[in-house]
């Protein structure tokens, strides 16, 4: 009975282990490239926020700059003057994101200062009006031809030649002003990039990901660490730039070699991309586009090593945990093995044999895909110890190295029993009170600029008062109007009546979100699969599958319900679903 209990156990055990090891070999890899993807989706999406941002106040600064008659402002016309007042008035009102809209003369002294103090509009009066002949975007923009746009970097606000507190970073987007007589000033909005940076920031699965922000000098405009930003504008951070971090980490990629690319160093996961503000196309508004020789940020999407890595320090313990699970699962069969034993040797240890082999290679056709690098490192770091021991040469240094890579491979096998024993729930999220109207409409302003010159048509109905709220999330439900928007276009793109609509039902308890398209629609076996991850029906390099199980994911989160409706060459619907709340408790 022995040698038949411990002929079985011993098979068991060291197959099962193998195949575990086997399996969680390349998970890690695939995890990687997972967080890239999302790093990358979620870099592109800021970029194209910013962008759409910027373009649509190039477009109206310049309107403004073509259509006022700022000579009759500057003579002091009360009827003018009032007019005036009222629009920067209006344009402030409506868009949070304006911190000033000015009007500064030909000399360089302000005529007329709209702006935003503590959430309050205020009109700046006659002595409070500074002189800004010497400051960079004055002197720039009055050298630029007419109907012609200047978009600054994003610098921290200056009051007085000394910079604002608290800290107010900011756009400067301005055009000159011409009248029959030649240059007569120039018009500028200042745009409160505080927003956007605190809204630019993201928690997805295992590790806190951030949006780092650098200009063109490699001077940190969102790092790591706060008190490391603005080296550009204060003297006592000069030595913070993107450079001096990553040499820290005894590396120095070369992020300026390429306008977009992939890095793992020590600091971590890095996904880069950059802002190119000659990207903003004003050629249909003006008979001369606008564009800066070199107007560039860098945006890094970045997880921290300490982030990653946190993800798998509790493989070691998943595994040992799986391990005995596994070895008390084999102590049980071998035991039971072994009784048969007594009674037939030979029958019953074929039988035992051909179940586990059986059980085995069910195991590993199914998980043969997902095994060979974690092994690869364990057994290449032993084989260069093993040699290093043999010479004599091993080292304190190179020991401690080659056990943590070996240990990080043992790490990121242990991830996929994870994912085997239990599925990660999603995190809380801190759901408040969303205007459904604003949100609907600031999305279809991004959209409006990207889709504008595909001839698609839009059919918009919101709600007829304002009072039509949700609890939920913005950012989380903007992402889901672009992500479903996005898939709304591509489904149209073909159509020569390419037409896409939304539109904003309300009940006693509901509030509803419907956006359609005629476009080519979807057979009943692709509709069950949409929302599943990495699924997708696009060529290779033009869609991950993400976007829609994201949008599955945020719709949870916030407590909805998401419903599709869908038929090959009829089109798709898709019907958002949310509790009715008062818009009363609204911040």
């Amino acid at each position: 009975m022995f040698k038949y209990f411990i002929r079985s156990f011993l098979l068991f055990v060291v197959t099962t282990n193998l195949i575990l090891m086997f399996f969680f070999s390349t998970h890690s890899e695939v995890r990687k490239e997972r967080l890239f993807i999302d790093l990358e989706q979620k870099v592109k999406l800021e970029k194209t926020i910013l962008l759409e941002k910027l373009e649509k106040v190039a477009a109206l600064t310049l309107t403004s700059a073509e259509t006022i008659d700022f000579v009759k402002v500057k003579n002091e016309d009360s009827v003018w003057n009032s007019y005036v007042y009222r629009y920067f008035k209006e344009l402030i009102e409506h868009n949070i994101a304006y911190l000033q809209i000015r009007y500064i003369d030909k000399n360089g002294h302000e005529v007329i200062r709209v702006e935003r103090q503590h959430e309050n509009l205020h009109i700046a009066p006659k002595k409070d009006l500074q002189n800004k002949s010497n400051s960079l975007y004055f002197q720039t923009t009055k050298k630029l031809n007419p109907h012609q746009v200047y978009i600054s970097d994003i610098d921290l606000n200056m009051e007085h030649g000394k910079v604002a507190s608290p800290f107010q970073p900011v756009i400067r987007v301005a055009s000159p002003v011409y009248s029959s007589n030649g240059f007569e000033g120039i018009i500028i909005i200042n745009l409160d990039m505080a927003r956007f940076l605190e809204n630019a920031h993201w928690q997805f699965g295992i590790a806190s990901e951030q949006l780092l922000i650098a200009n063109k000098e490699g001077f940190w405009i969102r790092a790591v660490n706060k008190g490391h930003s603005w080296g550009h504008n204060l003297k006592d951070r000069a030595q913070y730039n993107l450079k001096s971090m990553y040499e820290s980490y005894g590396g120095s990629p070369t992020f300026f070699a390429n306008n977009e690319g992939r890095l793992h160093t020590e600091v971590g996961l890095n996904v880069y991309s950059y802002v190119n503000l000659n990207d903003i196309n004003l050629c249909s508004l003006a008979q001369i586009c606008t564009g800066l020789d070199d107007n560039k940020f860098l945006f890094i999407g970045h997880i921290s090593e300490q982030s990653y890595s946190k993800y798998y320090s509790q493989l070691f313990f998943n595994y040992t945990l799986l391990a005995a699970l596994l070895s008390l699962i084999g102590f049980m069969i071998a035991l039971f093995v072994a009784r048969l034993g007594l009674k037939n040797d030979e029958l019953q240890a074929e039988v035992v044999r051909s179940g586990q082999l059986s059980m085995v290679g069910q195991l590993a056709a199914g998980v043969a895909h997902e095994i060979n690098n974690p092994l690869m490192v364990l057994k290449g770091h032993s084989r260069r110890l093993i040699k290093k021991i043999k010479e004599g040469a091993v080292d304190e240094g190179l020991l401690s190295k080659s056990i943590n890579i070996q240990l990080k491979a043992i790490d990121r096998i242990a991830a996929i029993v994870r994912q085997l024993r239990v599925q990660r729930k999603n995190e809380d999220v801190q759901l408040n009170v969303v205007n459904i109207n604003q949100i609907v409409q600031e999305a279809l302003d991004f959209t409006d600029a990207m889709y504008s010159n595909l001839g698609i048509k839009f059919q918009v109905s919101l709600c007829p008062s304002d009072e039509c709220c949700i609890t939920g999330d913005s950012g989380m439900l903007m992402q889901v109007l672009l992500n479903i928007l996005a898939n709304a276009k591509d489904a149209v793109e073909k159509n020569d009546a390419a037409e896409i609509s939304i539109s904003i039902r309300q009940s006693v308890k509901m509030v509803s979100i419907i956006i359609s398209d005629n476009g080519e629609g979807m057979d009943s076996s692709t509709k069950q699969r949409i929302f599943e991850t990495f699924f997708t029906t696009k060529e290779v390099g033009k869609g991950t599958g993400l976007g829609l199980g994201i949008v599955y994911s945020m719709i949870q989160n916030m407590k909805g319900k998401i419903e599709v409706d869908s038929e090959l060459g009829m089109g798709t619907t898709f019907k958002l679903m949310f509790s009715k709340c008062p818009c009363s408790g609204e911040q």
